[in-house]
């Protein structure tokens, strides 16, 4: 892969993006994921909405993530659209931030050229997935409270192994991207003025 798989954005920090009624799912075990379909107006203030609409980034689809500190994964994953049946649709990308998470790390691998079965979350989240061991690393970084655009359509992971703290991922699905490539995402993200370039600070 010759782009990078991450970019922060040129927005608000999300410190104060969440409702103050809202409450985060039961834990049960060391990992979670849930589809929050109709519950996007209740999870962040109408502030948050209305500014984030304002630059142009309407979330349409939240997707939330639980981790707990050494919570390990074998393998890396590609995310899907539902029914999760061919003619696949691959998500091509997502705006993401975390609550904790410290010393957590997202990271992508190379796409392998053999095709593998689709398996589905307990959320019935459908995706595609690889044994790390087989795979060559790419990418990688550490996602907080800065919102990023992440690839979600090459395999990709979370390493838990120096984590500090339970990682919770909020991912933002929007403007139906997985009919775009992930370099049109970035370059209609850029078009916005939100891309944020590798190696250039944050004004």
């Amino acid at each position: 892969m010759n782009n990078h798989c991450w970019y922060k954005l040129n927005v608000r920090s999300t410190t104060h993006s969440l409702s103050p009624d809202w409450r985060f799912p039961e834990i049960s075990g060391n990992y979670g994921i849930w589809s929050l379909d109709g519950q996007i107006e209740k999870m962040f203030t109408q502030e948050w909405l209305e500014y984030m609409n304002g630059v142009g980034l309407n979330p349409e689809h939240i997707m939330m993530f639980y981790r707990g500190i050494g919570e390990r994964s074998g393998g890396a994953h590609v995310d899907i659209l539902p029914p999760g049946k061919p003619p696949l649709e691959f998500t091509t990308g997502a705006l993401n931030f975390v609550l904790r998470g410290e010393g957590s790390e997202m990271i992508w691998y190379e796409t392998p050229k053999e095709p593998r079965e689709v398996s589905f979350t307990s959320a019935n989240t459908p995706y595609i997935t690889w044994p790390i061991k087989e795979l060559k690393e790419a990418d990688r970084v550490h996602i907080g409270l800065e919102l990023m655009v992440v690839r979600t359509n090459v395999p990709h992971t979370i390493n838990m192994t120096k984590a500090k703290a339970p990682r919770w991922c909020i991912s933002i699905r929007l403007f139906q991207n997985h009919k775009f490539t992930w370099q049109e995402t970035i370059e209609r993200l850029r078009s916005l003025n939100l891309i944020i370039e590798i190696g250039r600070a944050h004004v």
